[in-house]
């Protein structure tokens, strides 16, 4: 896909075609280009900090380096490094900065520097910790993939330093490493072009597929961006995914 300043561009899913079937795909339910600032990229996450304290078995309160980026309610895990278990809890409380009172006691021992990492972030949150916070603005857009894999959208209202603050809470909860992106414009519904065979069809054959605009003067797009388009089509029980980038150009 090429992208140039002031002009619309085409977002096209070359030939696809049902390998289970053989056949090219014709009259499909839907497909649709979704289209993201790939600056703006990262995921639920935040720092792994360390246990600065020992902590007994049957312990209900760790101390760590870092507890910024957690809240009450969020389910951590504790890497119990002498055993190689993994103790997951959520969070009753934080009393004081490093301080962490778990819904479940610790059942083995922990040591000081064993990784406190978060695991899941509650669902009501709107503030979550992220990767490179930095890369956001206040007032994008964002999408953050919920673990039930429905897409919460709304905005950013402040970024700190391991977190975004959302105007919106997430209605179901979110695990690290879910995505947050910033869409630029979605649904973008593509159309059928071209002469689709009848027989032996060769998948990703440009002569025909589904196409559909980008238009130059969408809000968001910039010279020297780069940008993803994602690609969906679906009919039945048919899911045909395509991801393209571009950088945008002069003319």
């Amino acid at each position: 896909m090429k992208v140039l300043e002031k002009t619309d561009t085409l977002v096209e899913l070359y030939g696809p075609v049902d390998v289970a079937n053989d056949a090219a795909v014709e009259t499909p339910d839907s497909v649709l280009a979704n289209v993201y600032n790939d600056a703006k990229e990262s995921q639920v996450g935040g720092p792994v900090t360390t246990l600065t304290a020992d902590a007994l078995a049957a312990a209900g309160t760790i101390f760590v380096a870092v507890t910024d980026h957690l809240q009450q309610g969020f389910t951590i895990g504790i890497l119990q490094e002498l055993t190689g278990l993994v103790h997951v809890s959520a969070i009753t409380a934080i009393p004081n900065p490093g301080e962490i009172t778990l819904t479940t006691p610790l059942v083995n021992a922990a040591r000081a520097g064993d990784p406190v990492s978060l695991r899941i972030v509650d669902i009501g949150s709107t503030v979550i910790p992220i990767e490179d916070p930095q890369r956001f603005e206040v007032g994008d857009s964002v999408e953050v993939l919920q673990d039930d894999a429905t897409v919460h959208s709304t905005t950013v209202n402040a970024i700190g330093e391991l977190t975004l603050t959302l105007a919106g809470a997430l209605t179901v909860a979110a695990s690290a490493g879910n995505r947050v992106s910033n869409p630029i414009t979605t649904g973008i519904a593509l159309s059928a072009y071209g002469s689709f065979p009848a027989s032996d069809p060769v998948p990703e054959d440009p002569a025909w597929g589904y196409r559909g605009k980008i238009a130059f003067d969408l809000a968001g797009l910039e010279l020297g961006q780069t940008i993803r388009a994602e690609i969906t089509l679906l009919k039945a029980n048919l899911n045909i995914q395509k991801t393209v980038w571009a950088k945008i150009g002069k003319v």
